[in-house]
């Protein structure tokens, strides 16, 4: 068995050396992760609030760095005042279910790497008393889950899963038959419709445009949300959106940012920005027009950005990263993958026990906002019903 050791390294202490060996891991992980590569952590790093900063947990095995994993230590987790590691994929200050938390895992030694790293954390967890490492938006079912599972098997732990979800994705099919897979021949003479509609008040036909290497797309991208009055991922983080066109040139420069227009007349009428890992694309961000939103032009990007997607060949899926109450994008993307928050004890005994407290906790309040929204759809079948009655 190779040897393996961990470090855990702040974001502001590495090396150009270690940079390096960090993005080498990434471009050959086992499972592609675009919000756990340098690219992305830097830049996304700056929107966290003052004296707030990440560390890089690096695991060696035989010489080579074999995992890799940002983490935050937290004094509370959610809104429980529990001491924790976490990951946060997009380091966003308010959302906790966006991107992918899927370590950077080697596939030489990723196994032994993958052990040093939870030591190493247990052993940190020893000092400063934090109770488990929360992996959110962890990928289940793939081979770092199964590692994952094996080493805590191996040290007598386990996993528990705080909530899972599916979402939407799209996998290579021989034939473009995404949407017909999600929609029905009424249904898509309805978008062509839309379409038709969309491309009247723009002032041309609707075409997609790779603007992938023009700085000014992402400027135009940005515009489009500030008219909506708000941030693609729902926030406003006080940090303005420097962080952002920074990580478009680290992809840029890497030839991996895709950043797609749906456009008439020059005019877009929604946008789109993807980042490429490995033979997928994950959806970072998208914004539309307001003024022709009654006609859904994000469901167009969609449907055009799928179609470039089979056309290109070189990719052989698609995230959509998107969360589970989006159902726009639920309905138009054909495949699923399932993501999990999955809570790890550090610590025997407190570790495993705060881990529970927190999943009964929240299935209960999942259960209670299940039962309320029954009442209120009886409720409404009542009064609907009722309102029958009295008609007849």
């Amino acid at each position: 068995m190779a040897i393996s050791t961990a470090r855990i390294i702040p974001l502001s202490d590495l090396t150009a050396s270690q940079v390096a060996q960090w993005q080498e891991l990434a471009d050959s992980a086992l499972e592609p992760n675009p919000f756990f590569e340098p690219a992305f952590v830097i830049p996304a790093s700056r929107r966290l609030p003052e004296g707030v900063e990440p560390a890089i947990i690096f695991a060696d095995s035989a010489g080579q760095l074999g995992a890799c994993l940002p983490v935050l230590f937290e004094r509370r987790w959610r809104r429980a005042p529990l001491r924790c590691v976490a990951t946060r994929p997009t380091l966003s200050p308010t959302l906790h279910r966006t991107g992918l938390g899927t370590p950077l895992v080697g596939g030489s030694h990723g196994s032994e790497a993958l052990g040093s790293l939870i030591d190493v954390l247990r052993q940190q967890a020893s000092r400063d008393g934090s109770l488990f490492l929360a992996l959110e938006v962890f990928g289940v079912g793939g081979t770092v889950d199964q590692l994952l599972r094996e080493v805590l098997g191996d040290r007598g732990l386990r996993s528990y899963e705080y909530e899972t979800w599916a979402r939407s994705m799209v996998l290579r099919r021989e034939q473009a038959t995404y949407l017909s897979a999600v929609s029905s021949p009424r249904h898509r003479r309805e978008l062509a419709r839309r379409r038709r509609k969309i491309g009247e008040e723009l002032g041309g036909v609707l075409e997609l445009v790779d603007r992938s290497g023009d700085p000014e797309a992402v400027e135009e991208l940005l515009s489009l949300e500030a008219v909506r009055g708000r941030a693609a991922d729902e926030e406003v983080d006080g940090v303005g959106e420097d962080w952002f066109r920074e990580l478009c040139a680290r992809f840029r420069d890497q030839g991996r940012l895709y950043l797609l227009s749906l456009e008439a007349g020059g005019r877009p009428a929604a946008m789109a920005c993807y980042l490429r890992a490995g033979d997928g694309m994950f959806c970072r961000r998208i914004s539309y027009e307001p003024r022709v939103a009654r006609h859904s032009p994000g469901l167009h990007l969609d449907v055009a950005v799928i179609d470039r997607f089979h056309d290109d060949g070189r990719m052989n899926w698609m995230d959509s990263c998107n969360l589970p109450e989006d159902r726009t994008t639920w309905s138009m993307w054909p495949d699923r993958r399932p993501v999990s928050t999955l809570l790890v004890p550090l610590r025997r005994g407190t570790g495993d026990l705060a881990a529970r407290a927190l999943v009964a906790l929240h299935a209960a309040k999942q259960g209670l906002r299940t039962g309320k929204q029954g009442l209120r759809t009886g409720k409404e079948r009542l009064s609907t019903e009722g309102g029958k009655e009295r008609l007849g």
